[in-house]
């Protein structure tokens, strides 16, 4: 060493000082050494060259084009010597330490810019250049690099210039190196861990070190191989490692858990089993072993394994937790938790421990305890997102949405692009009916996980729920892009296509889903179970199974679909009865009842002994108007309290009104507390003039139901035709339109009762009341035409004609079937002379239209349609001077209702 400078070796130095002062003119020389010994050498030079003009350039990040930079230099000063540093930061990015284990790591698939920039301007830096010595100072991977990769410029060079490390120098680099924890090394970037890396490889190089030091820099070495994802490389050096200290855990585990990441599990496996024949009772040994037992899947083998961990670490929770999670793999869940257990008595406030023990409940479906582990795991760790993601998992199962909500809140605050949690929220609030909201979240998730199906998919479904069908369709196609065989998504679409009138397109696409089904003629008869979104409704398929299809006719909208349907399926199957009772309602739905009674009896036909089928039979003949053949066939149903109600309204039909009463007392007999049972019967009391009777049904159901519109209604008109106090009886009017919700319906009937009892003062305030009503339902609905017919009402009553006729008009080109309705009608008795009330009532286009609407076509009796929401149909009192609603019973719905409209005057 120079007793100038203990840095630098003194022969070295006056060997590169010689080689600079006999240099004439332009030269390159390169300089290998520490960053403190570069400047001991320039400062040493400049003192003992004081003639000569000597600059420094300290490049401190990459560079491309180094001749501009050193134009700038000299073209303001002269320069004999330029010393240049920190070439190798541009350099880094380039190589890869490591490379096929040849040590001196370099790729050979690129060259730096700034070296190709060298290569091909030498001639440029001679000629520019001519007086000026360049003097590069590197570290040895960077002269390395530089050999191979600029070996065109290197080719001029005029020395290469080795300084060893002074031996205290070298401790001090090391121990720079070895300050540095695993910490430090994450927060670098990628290029500052490559350079890194090299400094390393270059103090392992050096030979003037103790073994330890250099097992100490191979495990940095090893550690930023990892970070980097450098395994191969990794190995490398862990087997660098073992050369000098075969015993070295580090090196040992951590080549393990490479090869592990490689994917190379059996030799993973065979070195771990060689470290366990030297050393038994090393814990860490055993733990890599449970885990590449399980990446290879050998459980058994993995729980063996686990079991020793436990013995040679028992007050160890991990060791306990681990032993858990082996046999949570295994599906010993019962082990498991008893695993957990002993963990959590070691570490009752660990959250990992509460975390598995939540997962295994889970897996078990007992969700409530699971519950209650993760809020327990919560409890100790709340910013672990995945603890609120499995809670909300779990919240679901448990079908608590409003807490799903709550909790997916809180996730999101923890990681708000999540879209597995905004795909279980944007659930949660399909289930509370949110369905915007559940659009907003899906659309969120979308942004994140656009190729996922299933997020597609339950869009759709939400805006299916929104009657956003355009926007469903797409997202369906979405799906479908993405699932093609999805028959789920092909289902959906179809019932959209179907609801956008598009009822071939939905046929087609539902093709899609026949195609893959084993059973295509089932499948079809799911898709009509679909499209009338009714399910086990009935009649049985066998002994306690129901068929997918209802009875009620005003469910099958889809009708044409339905048909169409329903003989693709009878094509392939002609003896599935659940087909022809769906088609009977398809087809009574459109008002080919005769077509309906067809397919009632072919279901019939097939399943004989199914009961309720003979009372769908025995509606449809209801529908030709053929009531005692309806009495014979509904015989043949379960007589429990629908059978009795379909026979009284058939008594009620045939003006049998005793009979009629007779049934309702049997249907009471079997359902006593059924407020309607009562309100009919008091009607049917009310036809045989036997009011004393009929008022005590009603009292029966008013006292069952004070709230009873109907009960009430009947009861002050009841109390006004035998000249009860008018107090009496506007007090019972008053309360059938506090409890109606239809307050214009409401004030209408109590106008027309007050007329006919001649309390006109009251009648025309009523008229009045039901007036305001329809004005502000027709404000909201403009195209409602029950309210135009209603209000029409009204301004008869009211004697207001030109109104009346303006209304009406309006009304019948919303539904035709007005006009028949009203010529019929006794509110408009002051018109009927009125040239405009006929033409509206009685033009041919209007009976023409009336006629298609209400006229039998061949015993098929009415076809439908609504007034207020009663089916005109099924009145079963058509003669009968009170309104009278739809009978609804707890066991299940009338199937006859009564008309909203009846002739009361």
């Amino acid at each position: 060493m120079s007793l100038e400078d203990p840095l630098l070796d003194e022969e070295d130095y006056q060997t590169f000082a010689r080689a600079l002062q006999w240099q004439e003119g332009f030269g390159l020389f390169f300089a290998v050494c520490t960053p403190i010994q570069a400047e001991r050498l320039i400062a040493r030079v400049e003192k003992d060259m004081p003639s000569q003009a000597f600059v420094s350039l300290v490049l401190e990040e990459p560079i491309d084009n180094l001749y501009a930079k050193v134009e700038a230099i000299v073209q303001d000063q002269p320069v004999d010597v330029l010393f240049i540093q920190g070439l190798e930061k541009s350099l880094v990015e380039y190589i890869k330490p490591g490379y096929g284990g040849r040590g001196n790591y370099y790729k050979e698939d690129s060259v730096p810019r700034i070296l190709g920039h060298l290569n091909l301007q030498r001639e440029r830096f001679r000629e520019s250049f001519k007086n000026t010595r360049f003097v590069f100072l590197l570290p040895l991977f960077a002269l390395r690099y530089f050999i191979l990769r600029a070996p065109d410029f290197f080719d001029w060079r005029s020395g290469v210039f080795e300084f060893a490390t002074e031996e205290n120098l070298l401790k001090q680099e090391i121990a720079k190196i070895l300050s540095k924890d695993f910490d430090n090394y994450q927060e670098l970037t990628e290029a500052q861990r490559h350079q890194e890396l090299l400094e390393i490889q270059a103090l392992i190089a050096e030979p003037n070190q103790s073994e330890a030091d250099r097992i100490e820099l191979y495990h940095k070495h090893i550690s930023l191989l990892g970070l980097s994802d450098m395994y191969e490389e990794g190995i490398i050096s862990c087997d660098k490692v073992l050369q000098i200290k075969a015993d070295d855990s580090f090196a040992l585990e951590t080549s393990v858990v490479f090869l592990q990441n490689l994917g190379r599990m059996e030799e993973a496996l065979g070195r771990v089993d060689g470290a366990l024949a030297n050393n038994s009772e090393k814990g860490s040994f055993w733990l890599l072993r449970c885990v590449i037992l399980l990446n290879l899947k050998r459980t058994v083998e993995a729980v063996e394994s686990a079991e020793q961990l436990t013995k040679l670490r028992p007050q160890a929770a991990f060791s306990w937790w681990l032993h858990g999670f082996i046999l949570a793999v295994s599906k010993d869940y019962k082990g498991a938790l008893k695993s957990l257990d002993d963990a959590k008595k070691i570490a009752p406030k660990n959250a990992s421990i509460w975390q598995l023990r939540g997962h295994i409940l889970e897996d078990l479906e007992r969700y409530p305890e699971a519950l209650s582990s993760y809020n327990k795991a919560i409890a100790l760790d709340g910013n672990d997102f995945n603890l609120f993601f499995r809670k909300s998992v779990v919240l679901l199962r448990l079908k608590h949405y409003k807490d799903v909500m709550v909790n997916c809140d809180q996730a999101l605050q923890l990681k708000a692009d999540d879209w597995r949690i905004l795909s279980i929220r944007a659930e949660a609030a399909c289930h509370l009916e949110k369905y915007a909201e559940a659009v907003d979240d899906y659309e969120k998730a979308i942004q994140k996980q656009a190729n996922n199906y299933n997020i597609w998919h339950n869009k759709g479904t939400a805006l299916v729920k929104l009657k956003r069908y355009e926007e469903a369709l797409v997202c369906y196609d979405k799906a479908l892009a993405l699932s093609p065989e999805n028959v789920k998504s092909w289902a959906a679409r179809s019932r959209v296509l179907s609801e956008l009138g598009r009822c071939e397109e939905a046929i087609d696409s539902f093709e899609k889903v026949v195609e893959q089904s084993d059973d295509k003629a089932q499948a079809w008869v799911d898709f009509i179970g679909y499209l009338t979104n009714k399910r086990y409704a009935y009649i049985y398929l066998t002994s306690e199974k129901e068929t997918n299809f209802g009875v009620n006719i005003s469910d099958y909208s889809k009708n044409e679909a339905v048909i169409v349907a329903s003989q693709k399926a009878i094509a392939i199957n002609p003896d599935l009865f659940d087909i022809y009772y769906a088609l009977c309602f398809a087809k009574a739905a459109v008002g080919e009842f005769d077509f309906a009674l067809k397919a009632i009896n072919m279901a019939i036909k097939l399943k004989e002994k199914h009961k309720k089928l003979y009372l769908a039979k025995a509606m449809i003949l209801v529908k030709l108007k053929f009531y005692e053949q309806a009495l014979e066939v509904v015989d043949k149903s379960n007589h429990d309290t629908y059978y009795w109600l379909f026979k009284a309204g058939c008594f009620i039909q045939l003006r049998r009104y005793q009979e009629a009463v007779e049934c309702y007392k049997s249907a009471m007999r079997l359902d006593k507390n059924n407020v309607d049972l009562y309100v009919q019967s008091a009607m049917a009391a009310i036809q045989l003039k036997d009011s004393k009777t009929a008022i005590v049904y009603l009292n029966q159901a008013i006292r069952l139901k004070p709230s009873c519109a109907q009960a009430w209604f009947l009861h002050g008109w009841l109390n006004a035709t035998l000249g009860k106090p008018k107090k009496q009886v506007l007090a019972d009017f008053a309360k059938a339109t506090q409890f109606n919700p239809n307050k214009g319906e409401a004030a209408l009937k109590n106008s027309r009762a007050l007329f006919m009892v001649n309390y006109n003062d009251e009648a025309m305030l009523e008229c009045r009341k039901a007036l305001q009503a329809y004005d502000e339902l027709i404000q909201t609905n403009a195209t409602d035409a029950s309210a135009f017919y209603n209000r029409a009402c009204c301004y008869a009553l009211l004697g207001e004609a030109n109104a009346a006729l303006t209304d009406l008009s309006q009304a019948i080109s919303l539904n035709p079937a007005y006009a028949g309705q009203a010529a019929e009608h006794s509110d408009f008795a002051s018109l009927t002379a009125n040239a405009d009330f006929q033409l509206l009532t009685h033009s041919d286009e209007t009976n023409a239209t009336v006629a298609k609407e209400k006229s039998p076509v061949k015993k098929q009796g009415l076809l439908a349609y609504q007034d207020n929401g009663v089916d005109l149909l099924t009145n079963y009192l058509p003669s009968m001077d009170l309104t009278l609603g739809a009978l609804q019973t707890k066991t299940a719905a009338n199937p006859f209702t009564l008309s909203a409209s009846q002739n009361w005057r």
